[in-house]
């Protein structure tokens, strides 16, 4: 592997960017501006006490700035990268080039914002310019450009994970989702007590808080304060609580961010050389350890102790529907993948092949559910659902719920016609709405009959108690059964496709094997 700096996909892009007329634009734009800025920060009136106030507004007004140029406008450089060499159909021929994936994806994730690096550089001189007048410590000037650096990576490798990913028409989407994401990263809850994660800001944005800060110790950040007879606690989402432990926000800001980009460069690299038809966002095992990764974070910041009646577990769960639909999501294959894998094996399908991806889903979401259920039983807060029987129950049938309606569209997909997975997804949209109006019309959500909705809708992750549970104890369990019914016989469908994609196989034992 060349290095970065000689890596030919960076230098064709540097190239393209970085041209003298524009390079010298660039930098006389920013001088006039900066000159501008400066002069008019300068002249403000401050306070006796605080007679350069200007210089540290400025300094932070200038770090907001290269946030917002390095982390959206590097974003959106990295989405536009391979989406418009997709448009102009010239990406296939750097698929067939010698560049390994990891060089490729390397010169595109530091080629494509490089114009975005240069503006922030050419900020730099009215940067230093204020943090001298603001007396700013050099400690914090550095760290907030650290995090500056970090966090926009991360959005510059997700950013260009959606552009490998995405298809014809969905550039618009993109642009707005990758904005929504650095927008909702610039807030976090910090170590408030009415916040349901005691987590900062992991975006670029958290950088201006961070230059005017005199102590790394968490506990001198804290400030308490009373409204109403109630007690809260405010740090300006400067210190966290992992694990129950203050902590400073910078070093875990750092840690998760550049853990978040690796797993989206993991994918970068895994597709970026794929064919479309071929793409396939983790292996099983990846998927995994993304899941486990996912749950320990919401683990580590979550406040059990939350001053509201949520119940933690629940909650919990339902992020995790979010995180293993989007997953499950991923894990599909269509019916192009399926037909390649079929007559690829001189040997017939695997059982695998016949269940994906219900056994590593189950895994998944059993062992997530485990995790939810486990800090719902240590933390002993009050009014969180502790019952260790009942919470097993809960994760039993969120695993189950899962596996079923990831197992339906995994038989969708590999049926012929145009957009199967958009329709079946589009079918169990409207299966859901159905139900729920049904439900609804019938009084179904009242206690008396809340287990019959089980049979439609993951009710018990948030409904099911001892009380509900000793009422209706049968229609629970059979609650439970038809979930399995429904993944069985969506298995059988699916090997019945199977059967299809290996009628014209090379190998005409194949058929003849799977059958049997």
């Amino acid at each position: 592997m060349t290095s970065l700096f000689s890596n030919p996909e960076l230098r064709r892009i540097a190239r393209s960017q970085l041209r003298t007329r524009k390079m010298l634009a660039v930098a006389a734009i920013c001088a006039l501006l900066s000159i501008s800025v400066g002069y008019l920060f300068a002249k403000r009136e401050s306070p006796p006490n605080e007679a350069h106030r200007w210089a540290m507004d400025l300094l932070e007004l200038v770090l907001a700035a290269q946030a917002l140029v390095l982390g959206a406008g590097g974003g959106i450089a990295c989405l536009n990268s391979v989406f418009k060499e997709k448009e102009q159909n010239s990406f296939d021929f750097q698929r067939l080039t010698r560049l390994t994936p990891l060089e490729l994806a390397l010169g595109k994730l530091f080629g494509a914002p490089i114009l975005m690096y240069f503006v922030c550089l050419c900020l730099m001189p009215l940067s230093i310019f204020a943090a001298m007048f603001a007396h700013c410590n050099f400690f914090f000037f550095l760290a907030a450009y650290v995090v500056l650096l970090v966090a926009s990576i991360t959005f510059h490798s997700l950013g260009l994970l959606m552009s490998v990913l995405s298809i014809r028409g969905s550039q618009t989407g993109a642009i707005i989702l990758i904005l929504l994401l650095i927008w909702i990263s610039s807030y976090g809850g910090g170590i408030s007590s009415s916040t349901v994660f005691r987590l900062g800001s992991l975006g670029p944005f958290f950088a201006p808080h961070l230059v005017s800060q005199t102590t790394w110790n968490p506990r001198e950040l804290e400030k308490h304060f009373h409204y109403n007879g109630v007690s809260y606690e405010y740090n300006g989402g400067m210190t966290d609580v992992l694990f129950g432990k203050h902590v400073h926000h910078v070093p875990v800001l750092l840690v998760l961010d550049v853990l978040l980009a690796l797993w989206f460069f993991i994918a970068i690299v895994r597709n970026i050389k794929r064919d479309p038809a071929g793409y396939e966002l983790y292996s099983p095992a990846q998927s995994l350890g993304l899941a486990l990764f996912l749950n320990v974070v919401f683990l580590a910041f979550f406040n059990w102790r939350l001053d509201s009646d949520v119940d933690g577990a629940a909650f919990l769960l339902s992020l995790n529907m979010g995180v293993f639909i989007l997953l499950g999501l991923a894990l599909l294959r269509n019916r192009e993948r399926m037909r390649r894998i079929v007559r690829t094996r001189v040997s017939p399908p695997r059982w695998l092949d016949k269940l994906w991806p219900s056994p590593l889903l189950f895994t998944a979401t059993l062992g997530a559910g485990a995790l939810v259920a486990l800090g719902a039983v240590l933390s002993r807060a009050p009014g969180q659902a502790s019952n260790p029987r009942f919470l097993i129950f809960r994760v039993l049938f969120f695993a189950l719920w899962i596996v079923r309606d990831q197992q339906y569209l995994q038989w969708m997909s590999l049926r012929k016609g145009r957009n199967p997975l958009v329709m079946g997804v589009l079918y169990l949209v409207i299966f859901y709405v159905c139900s729920g109006t049904v439900l609804t019309a019938f009084d179904c959500f009242v206690r008396e009959r809340i287990a019959f909705t089980a049979f439609f809708m993951p009710t018990p992750v948030y409904w099911l108690d001892p009380v509900s549970w000793m009422e209706r104890p049968a229609i629970w369990v059979a609650a439970y059964l038809a979930q399995i019914a429904l993944i069985v016989f969506f298995v059988h469908l699916q090997r019945q496709q199977l059967v299809e994609l290996t009628a014209h196989s090379d190998n005409p034992t194949l058929e003849k094997q799977l059958a049997s």
